[in-house]
């Protein structure tokens, strides 16, 4: 019991300087000190059977106090110095696309939605550290859902690609689409010092009706250092590797509209021909 004791004792000394310098530890160190002198100022009862506590007995009961006391203000600080020793950061995927010597879109399209494995769908960076092996960085988090943090910097991506600014997000109300585009990533890797892969299978569906455009983009991306700056940047260009393969889709669907409008005029002629002279009944 001893033992025990002088070992608590002597973290409750070595924390000293932390328990001072924190506010909780301020509080309880100021009201052990508070009952420490009044232990030693109050006087002794001496009379004939009275049972007083000599002071020896009160220094005893003082150090049990302070051990009660100074356990639980290590524990607090110990919490309070942990968290404030590895502060989270945050990131963001960025648009990171070049625009492109190719006429404007005249449509608007509508990104959404997307879709990411389990294993990475987390606040917290996913990295890859052997070939079954994965270490989640509790200090080092998205600042967004990773699914919409993709959705949004595809979207930018597409918007300087195709020339418009008419590239939207989903949902989003009150906004008509000519294409709308959903993406579901298969993979989403990050191993710090080497790369990045990114493998995400996509689709491009008009909206007023007509064939989907589908494919697979896996693109990777070689990373300089070791750092979580290096990671998200790498999947933000991997990302814009996706968007081009996404924008030529759209560009080849809507020539392909084109085309088949002047191709068949006619039927739109004919269409349009009985709707403004319609027959008459037979009397």
């Amino acid at each position: 019991m001893a033992s025990r004791f002088t070992h608590l004792l002597n973290l409750a000394c070595c924390s000293d300087t932390k328990l001072r310098s924190s506010r909780v530890g301020a509080l309880s160190w100021r009201r052990i000190e508070g009952r420490a002198a009044s232990l030693q100022s109050a006087p002794l009862d001496t009379r004939p059977g009275k049972t007083g506590a000599t002071r020896g007995e009160r220094g005893l009961g003082f150090c049990h106090h302070i051990m009660r006391a100074s356990v639980v203000s290590i524990a607090v600080v110990a919490t309070a110095s942990g968290c404030a020793s590895a502060p989270a950061r945050f990131y963001t995927l960025d648009s990171m696309a070049t625009a492109e010597a190719a006429p404007a879109a005249r449509y608007a399209v509508l990104v959404g939605p997307v879709s990411v494995p389990a294993s990475v769908d987390r606040p917290e960076f996913v990295v890859q550290v052997a070939p079954n092996r994965v270490d989640v960085d509790e200090f080092n988090r998205w600042a967004a859902p990773l699914n919409d943090g993709i959705a949004r910097a595809v979207a930018g991506d597409l918007a300087v690609l195709l020339g418009t600014q008419d590239v939207a997000v989903a949902p989003l109300a009150n906004f008509k689409p000519a294409y709308r585009v959903t993406i579901n990533v298969q993979q989403f890797q990050s191993i710090q010092g080497e790369a990045v892969i990114v493998d995400a299978v996509w689709a491009v569906s008009p909206t007023a009706g007509g064939e989907t455009r589908s494919g697979r983009t896996v693109a990777r991306e070689a990373v300089q250092g070791k750092s979580f700056d290096a990671l998200a940047a790498g999947h933000s260009r991997a990302l814009a590797k996706v968007s081009g393969d996404i924008a030529a889709a759209i560009r080849t669907a809507s020539t392909a509209s084109e085309t088949s409008e002047i191709r068949n005029p006619k039927s739109e002629t004919r269409n349009k021909s009985k709707t403004a002279n319609p027959k008459k009944p037979n009397k």
